[in-house]
Parts: C-alpha cells; structure tokens; sequence
C-alpha cells in the first residue's frame, strides 16, 4: 500500500484535491491546514492570490465583459455584473471583475419583470463607469444565466440583441481541459455546467488571472460545498436538495449565491470569446 511517484502525482493534479483532508493525511502525510473544507475557495486562498486586488493591463486584447442573473423566485434580485478582459504581465489573459449591481423591479400590469430587466441590462450595458473611465458592453460579450428564467433571454435577444451568450448552469460540462495541469476533458470530472464553471473560477484565482472579487461573491464562493464521489465533482445545489443528499445552499444561508454566479458567468464568457 505504499504510494507510488505516480498515484502522489495525479491524485495532486486531480481537481478538488487542495481542499480535500483526505490527500493532506493520507497522499502528503501532514495535518491538513486549519479550517480546511471542501468548499470551492478558501478565505486563505483569496488573501494569497490577491483575489480581491486588481489587474494592471497592457492594453492589448482589451475587452468589457458583461452577466446577468434573472434570478426569479424568492427574495433574490436580478443581478448585473461587468468586468475587464485583457493580457497582463507575462502575456497571459487576465480578468477584472467590476461590483455587482443589483436591478429592482417594480410591481407593474403592464411593464412585465422581464421587460424590466432587459431594459435595465441594455442600459446598464451601455454606460459603465469604472475607475473614472466609461465602458459600454456588446450584447455579444454579455452572458445571460438561461436556466429556466421563464423566457427571460427571448425577451432580451428580441428586445436587445439575439448576440447575447445564453449560459445553462444545468448543462453539460465541456471536453475541455479541466486546467493547466489536468488535461483531463471537464465531462469527466464535474457532474454539470454549473460545477465546471465555479470551479474554472477557482483555477482563474489559484493563477492569479482572476482579480476584483466582492465581499458577497468571495463569501458564496467560501462557503458553497462540493462532494468529490469518485468519480465526479458535484456542487452543492442552490434551491433544492440534489442527487447527493447535500442541503441546498439557499436552506442554509437564506439566498441564492446570485453575485458568486455572475463571475462565473464572466468567466464562461471570457472563454467563450
């Protein structure tokens, strides 16, 4: 039952392994850190990346980034959330990810909720101020949550602009690699889309290309669970109890992780362009 050069080495690279008690005791044969969980990020990762910092940017590959999440149901609020995309020192990609920006909705007969905020997401899209300069954000670089919103992304594409990256959390995952060091396809590892894109958030911040994390964003990726079977990476499910048997996260915390899923949805985007 010795470990072998090998097993030590892809149980290292195998996503989800950082975080997991099991490979500090039994691959590495150390205490696990303190405070040690199997959430997708870590309040001592976020510090030692500088996740919350910022980006400096050469200037080329300059893009603005935007997301939404309708979020229907509940006391969740629709939330808009923009951000930077551009190569940073030693020619890599870099995202910098703006504060979200929750839309209200008013009761109204006869202006519907999703008029509302496709009105409100074209306008926000097209006057961003940030760091006292002005952005606007092409409906093609502008990802829409489009998990079962009640035709909410119809509404925008015929109202706005059918550019628009309609995002299935409940999707499948991609074959691309799961990282830089994982070549693994991402169909083999996570259990859905929604899996694969908080955790290629979780890579973005381990290689520094990820800056700009809010308060609530950082706290929901803090604190949301996953469970690692075996053979897939299961996130812990945001309304309702999942396949496996965790609490939903809105049980425990009272919401949804709406402003965690905007970066996510940023990143997927970012990919995507």
């Amino acid at each position: 039952h010795l470990p072998t050069k090998e097993k030590v080495e892809a149980r290292r690279n195998k996503a989800g392994s950082a975080e997991d008690p099991a490979y500090w005791s039994n691959d590495r044969g150390f205490w696990p850190p303190e405070g040690i969980s199997n959430t997708v990020l870590t309040a001592s990762a976020i510090i030692t990346h500088d996740a919350a910092g910022k980006h400096l940017f050469t200037g080329r590959w300059f893009m603005i980034l935007g997301a939404l999440d309708p979020a229907f149901g509940g006391s969740d609020k629709p939330t808009v959330r923009f951000g930077k995309m551009g190569e940073i020192a030693g020619g890599r990609w870099g995202i910098q990810v703006f504060p979200p920006v929750q839309i209200k909705l008013v009761a109204s007969q006869t202006y519907p909720v999703t008029y509302q905020i496709r009105d409100r997401l074209r306008e926000l899209a097209g006057s961003i101020n940030m760091d006292g300069a002005a952005y606007i954000c092409l409906p093609e670089n502008c990802g829409v949550d489009d998990t079962g919103h009640a035709g909410c992304c119809d509404v925008i594409q015929v109202g706005w602009s059918h550019k628009i990256i309609r995002i299935q959390f409940g999707g499948s995952p991609s074959d691309d690699p799961v990282n830089y060091e994982d070549l693994r396809p991402a169909s083999e590892v996570y259990d859905d889309k929604s899996a694969e894109m908080w955790f290629r958030v979780r890579d973005a911040v381990y290689h520094e290309q990820l800056k700009g994390l809010d308060p609530a964003a950082a706290e929901q990726f803090c604190t949301r669970l996953y469970i690692d079977n075996g053979t897939k990476i299961q996130l812990q499910p945001k309304s309702r109890e999942g396949k496996s048997g965790m609490k939903s996260y809105r049980s425990l915390f009272g919401k949804s992780p709406d402003e965690a899923d905007t970066v996510a949805i940023l990143l997927e985007v970012a990919r995507q362009r």
